[in-house]
């Protein structure tokens, strides 16, 4: 008879258990290749913490001028600016209570007003805490959604500097 395999219930991009605790017994994917190093610190050790999201949108600045019929010439203004929104969910303990709520709350200053870094791969961005929202809810479990959001104000993403086209 075959074996039954885990069902996988849920993705991650993000993902920091309890010591000794296995929060999904169908198992979990994670995606390795996304780094977010002031993310751990923010919520503590003691909380189980999943990061669904990430989105990064960068605008780079480009100014067109000359444009006669279908010759368009431009001029490329380095990086650009963006945004960079991190969403997951802060999950309960075996007590019932929520640890990273209440760290996330007493860590959050730190992070104002400074640079932190989150990396896609060998792609990083650098991004100032702007704006956070957090929701608590006790639907089945005691759950806390966080959504932060991140002004980007460097990467790393290689650019081509061309000054005109055709």
């Amino acid at each position: 008879m075959p074996q039954k395999q885990p069902l996988n219930v849920m993705a991650a991009v993000f993902f920091t258990p309890e010591i000794g605790k296995n929060v999904f017994q169908g198992g979990l994917h994670v995606n390795n290749s996304v780094s977010i190093p002031f993310l751990r610190n923010l919520i503590g050790p003691g909380s189980n913490m999943i990061v669904t999201d990430v989105a990064v949108q960068n605008s780079d600045t480009i100014q067109f001028f000359l444009t006669f019929d279908d010759f368009i010439s431009w001029f490329y203004f380095g990086k650009g600016l963006g945004t960079l929104s991190i969403r997951g969910m802060l999950l309960e303990d075996c007590n019932g209570n929520l640890p990273g709520i209440n760290s996330l709350y007493q860590n959050i200053g730190r992070v104002r007003g400074t640079e932190q870094l989150v990396s896609f791969g060998n792609v990083v961005f650098t991004g100032v805490l702007t704006t956070f929202t957090t929701t608590v809810s006790t639907e089945i479990a005691n759950v806390a959604t966080f959504e932060l959001q991140l002004q980007i104000v460097d990467h790393s993403l290689p650019a081509k500097r061309f000054f005109s086209a055709c």
